[in-house]
């Protein structure tokens, strides 16, 4: 066991290191996966003034801190590097954890964030960072532990932590490191495509000091280093293995005859399959895990107490934060978060129903289909919503969604929001909804969230650590997309 270990956490949860080989030969490097496509990520508004005009972008962001642990009995200093700059010093006791949660400034703390590199500013100067010794650090997570030794107790006012600015990398600046890097032993270039920048003021320092123990800095005792890339670049390299390939056309035929076979609902209406193939390139649907799957409903409506959800003559009530989840679903269950935007709806009820939040493509082009087919069934909602349900940038209504989700899969659906449950009865139902299955669904504020006890969440897992790659045939080929967050940030 290492006397030091580092930790990057996004969404509270450690990423998994890699290290790469070459013929089964350890390398000696470390690697994480950079997802900005994770349930964290959000988007932020690139706007800089460039030797070409002024351009303008919204691209995706993850904030991520760094933890680092201490199993020995000193007392240590871990300093922290960013692409190869120093940001900030903590003090570690022995046998605890310390951690990073973001850049610190007069007081306060900014997100770190996973992000891809800005335009060049005419301000930037090439050489700062092509001919120093970040250039070869980028792309990278460093730590370093040093001996402390006591020196005094002292009377100290407030946060004297003060980082100057982070200077994030720009374009050029990656396109050189790609140039210039290649990994010596496979003779790969590393086509790194991600840098740091700063995020969201996420805490405010009161602090208005004390007294304090002041230690000095000794000897360096090791230094962890953690390389971060997207997967596709982890790939490249074979840090992670080549993957198997599944057709998307022969994934969904499998799907919908396990949810025929599974649950009665036939869904193989006309060019289903063949729109939700198409929807699946054009948004980038690269991995799916396998094999394909159809979820059992997670629990039983609560005879105790609920209420049924009639359209129209239902007031459900405003959905509160999501600081009642833990009271409500305890320890024995898992909050599964989807994407936040136009369809979080639906992301968050294909976790459900498939294990699958890619799955939401195939499950609202199905709802706009019942919507077609039955309009009479939904006229206490209003008209219009037929195009928007077939239009992914714009929400539909959540209610008319859950119901619509209940119909077309003929099964309850129970929907929590830190009061008493609603549940949507499937249409045509005779049954009391009373002790039916259900799958079931969290409602805050914020978003849509899945809930799963701890049996389904394992296997789900278990089927994307199998996932595959996803081809598609050259016909269904469409122009990109990429979904749309709700909120675009503009930072300063």
């Amino acid at each position: 066991m290492r006397d030091f270990s580092v930790e990057v956490n996004v969404g509270g949860e450690a990423l998994q290191q890699y290290s790469n080989t070459a013929d089964g030969r350890p390398l000696g490097r470390t690697y994480i996966e950079m997802d900005l496509e994770h349930h964290t990520s959000y988007d932020v508004l690139y706007e800089d003034d460039t030797p070409h005009g002024r351009e303008k972008n919204a691209w995706p962001v993850t904030p991520f801190t760094v933890c680092c642990r201490n199993t020995t009995a000193k007392q240590v200093w871990v300093k922290l590097w960013l692409d190869g700059e120093e940001v900030d010093t903590v003090f570690c006791s022995p046998q605890s954890d310390c951690s990073f949660k973001g850049f610190r400034q007069a007081g306060k703390i900014c997100e770190f964030l996973f992000a891809l590199p800005r335009y060049r500013r005419t301000t930037d100067k090439q050489a700062e960072v092509t001919d120093s010794s970040r250039f070869d650090q980028l792309g990278s997570v460093r730590c370093v532990f040093y001996e402390a030794h006591f020196l005094r107790r002292e009377w100290r006012g407030g946060d004297i932590a003060n980082h100057a600015g982070f200077r994030q990398a720009n374009k050029d600046e990656l396109a050189a490191f790609r140039e210039a890097r290649h990994v010596r032993e496979t003779g790969e270039q590393d086509n790194l495509s991600g840098t740091t920048r700063q995020g969201r003021l996420i805490e405010e320092s009161s602090s208005s000091g004390g007294w304090s123990d002041v230690y000095s800095f000794g000897s360096e005792l090791e230094s962890c280093v953690i390389h971060y890339r997207q997967k596709r670049e982890l790939m490249r390299l074979k840090v992670f293995p080549s993957p198997d390939t599944v057709s998307a056309d022969h994934f969904l035929a499998c799907l919908l005859t396990k949810l025929r076979d599974d649950t009665g609902c036939d869904w193989n209406e006309p060019g289903l399959r063949l729109k939700a193939t198409k929807l699946m390139a054009s948004y980038q649907v690269v991995r799916l895990p396998q094999p394909a799957h159809v979820c059992k409903p997670s629990t039983k409506v609560d005879p105790s107490g609920f209420i049924k959800v009639r359209l129209g003559d239902s007031d459900i009530p405003r959905p509160r934060s999501g600081l009642w989840l833990k009271e409500v679903f305890g320890d024995g269950n898992q909050m599964c978060h989807a994407t936040r935007d136009a369809s979080n709806c639906f992301s968050a009820a294909a976790i459900a129903l498939f294990g699958c939040e890619d799955m939401y493509l195939l499950l609202r082009l199905r709802t706009a289909q019942e919507l077609m087919c039955h309009p009479e069934r939904y006229a206490a909602v209003g008209l219009g919503q037929d195009v928007v349900l077939e239009d992914f940038s714009r929400e539909p209504n959540p209610d008319l969604a859950l119901q619509l989700i209940a119909d077309v899969t003929g099964t309850h659906w129970l929907l929590h929001l830190g009061c008493m449950p609603h549940v949507f009865c499937p249409y045509g139902s005779t049954r009391q909804a009373r002790g039916q299955p259900a799958y079931c669904l969290a409602r805050t504020c914020e978003e849509h969230i899945a809930v799963l006890d701890e049996s389904m969440h394992a296997a789900m897992k278990q089927r994307a650590d199998a996932a595959v790659n996803v081809t598609y045939s050259d016909d269904v080929m469409h122009v990109s997309r990429k979904r749309s967050r709700r909120n675009v940030i503009e930072l300063d």
